[in-house]
């Protein structure tokens, strides 16, 4: 990815205005459209880096099947989608993760977190990119038949209420050709000192970032110096109001960040998805 690009779809001119002076200020190159369908029409031309979708006021649900098309796109692409709406139920926040929302925004919007947000996102994508890239000169050993390949998903955590619930989570995902095994940890230091690596291997960990003994940045720092960010995806679960712990996870390494509280279905949701495209 070269200069990031943004594609904001929206009918709403207030949002739009406050999107566009952002994104001016940043010198960040965007373009507006006003439905989903013209959003679709331009992704083979604008090869955005984040996609925002800004849904009329209680007009999610009717328009899922939209959004729907719209997260599949993105999805095949790797652009991570994020939609501002009104505060949803559980149910209607979880399908929309289901759909394959990156992260909902609930209005009213607090701008300065927007701004950390879409910036975090870009940076994710980049990395993402520099993920493909490295993973299509890989040596031969990293293009093993799907069908040998072991999936394990690492849970980090000093919450032993937190660890069981997102293990049994995500005991229910599948990905296609793999066998999947959930290892868990009760702190960094414990993780550390496990000899859980195998080069021949595909692994997710899931990090708290605040632990006891050792943070989940000093685990984060330990994994990126120590192996290969080939085959390792990781997840650095956050403070909703820590901003600059996002940033500072996406600068360290992580792949991905998940805001706290969250709820365990959109965890697992989220990481199969990313699993899926990138381990095949």
């Amino acid at each position: 990815m070269d200069t990031p690009f943004v594609l904001h779809i929206s009918s709403s001119s207030s949002e739009t205005e406050w999107i566009s002076e952002l994104l001016d200020s940043e010198q960040l190159p965007g373009a507006t459209v006003k439905s989903i369908q013209e959003g679709l029409d331009r992704l083979d031309v604008l090869h955005p880096s984040v996609i925002v979708l800004s849904l009329p006021s209680m007009a999610a649900m009717t328009l899922l099947s939209e959004i729907n098309e719209l997260a599949e796109q993105a999805l095949n692409r790797l652009i991570p989608l994020l939609i501002i709406g009104e505060p949803p139920s559980n149910f209607g926040k979880e399908k929309l993760f289901e759909q394959g929302a990156f992260d909902f925004v609930a209005r009213p919007v607090d701008q300065q977190a927007f701004h950390h947000l879409l910036q975090s996102r870009i940076a994710f994508k980049r990395k993402v990119d520099q993920f493909l890239s490295s993973r299509k000169h890989s040596d031969e050993k990293l293009a093993e038949p799907l069908s040998s390949r072991t999936v394990e998903i690492i849970l980090i955590d000093d919450d032993p209420i937190a660890l069981e619930i997102m293990k049994q989570q995500f005991s229910t995902i599948q990905i296609e050709d793999s066998e999947i095994k959930i290892i868990t940890f009760k702190n960094g230091v414990d993780f550390v000192a496990a000899d859980w690596y195998d080069s021949k291997n595909y692994y997710a960990i899931i990090l708290d970032g605040i632990m006891p003994k050792m943070t989940g940045f000093e685990v984060l720092s330990h994994i990126r110096s120590t192996y290969s960010n080939k085959n390792i995806l990781i997840f650095m679960l956050t403070s909703r109001s820590g901003s600059l712990d996002m940033e500072h996870a996406l600068e360290a390494g992580a792949d991905d960040y998940i805001t706290k509280p969250f709820r365990p279905k959109e965890v697992a949701l989220r990481v199969q998805r990313l699993m899926t495209r990138l381990f095949k």
